[in-house]
């Protein structure tokens, strides 16, 4: 997608300034998508450590 993108806009496609471009949107988006998964993964953490921790109520017998 972002290369589809990068060919609409740029008319050289073989100069160094582009291939460059190329790299960085590629290590970004991927960069992303791993803070992404992380971000995830964190809050189900949380997620499970908040059920975890609720305190129980003493039953009146």
């Amino acid at each position: 997608k972002i290369n589809r993108l990068v060919r609409s806009a740029v008319s050289n496609q073989s100069s160094k300034d582009t291939q460059k471009l190329r790299q960085s949107l590629y290590h970004l988006s991927i960069k992303n998508k791993l803070l992404k998964h992380d971000n995830d993964r964190l809050r189900q953490a949380l997620s499970i450590k908040k059920k975890r921790n609720k305190k129980s109520k003493a039953l009146d017998l």
